[in-house]
């Protein structure tokens, strides 16, 4: 998956969600060209995420991990990695990217269809890809996959976001003061990078870390 911008969708009715998938998913025309100029992602970005959610040994899951660009640092990292990708041009090439690793296993289907099979993560992540799932069943999605107090990490490539009210949008909502409660069981989520994205009933604390570097961890409300 990839991004440009997330024009003529935001309402999260199934029309405008399929819409949006099927855009997301022209990137497989160009499968080869997309692997070769799109940027990558630092290994500090990636040191972080793994710092915070603590996997270990447990896997991890990739949503939307198009031909690897994220998939590829996580798994140098020694990260045992569940990677779903739903164009079968673009998971192709991301078999060949990650072939030498063997804790990665590719499977190819939309986040929304997976066959989960009861399977459970330490960890969930979306790397630039995010805005492309169902906005009306992400949420629970993501919660049916992750191990009680899991974490989720949403991250963009800087340049990614190109639609300056897009990135507005997502810096103000980033910036929002949020009221803590105990919130122990629920998924811990961390957003870095080009701005994160909470939802406007996200209803998370924002936690104490650096600039540009925030860990969120949710209250009552459900994350985007």
């Amino acid at each position: 998956m990839g991004t440009e911008s997330r024009t003529g969708t935001g309402t999260g009715t199934d029309g405008e969600a399929r819409v949006d998938r099927a855009r997301g998913r022209v990137f497989g025309e160009v499968a080869e060209l997309y692997d070769a100029s799109r940027p990558g992602y630092a290994d500090a970005l990636v040191a972080r995420v793994l710092e915070y959610a603590e996997p270990g040994e447990r896997p991890a899951l990739e949503v939307g991990a198009g031909t690897g660009k994220a998939t590829v640092p996580f798994a140098e990292a020694g990260t045992t990695l569940v990677c779903v990708e739903p164009d079968p041009r673009m998971a192709e090439v991301l078999r060949r990217n990650t072939a030498r690793f063997p804790r990665v296993r590719v499977e190819a289907a939309g986040f929304e269809e997976w066959p989960r099979d009861g399977r459970r993560f330490a960890l969930l992540y979306a790397a630039t890809s995010w805005h492309w799932l169902d906005p009306a069943r992400r949420r629970d999605l993501v919660r049916e996959a992750l191990d009680p107090g899991g974490a989720l990490a949403l991250f963009w490539n800087p340049h990614g976001v190109r639609d300056p009210g897009l990135h507005g949008a997502l810096a103000e909502v980033d910036a929002r003061p949020r009221h803590h409660r105990d919130a122990a069981r629920r998924p811990r989520v961390l957003l870095r990078a080009g701005g994160g994205r909470l939802g406007r009933d996200a209803g998370l604390a924002r936690g104490r870390v650096p600039r540009r570097r925030r860990v969120h961890r949710p209250a009552r409300g459900p994350f985007p």
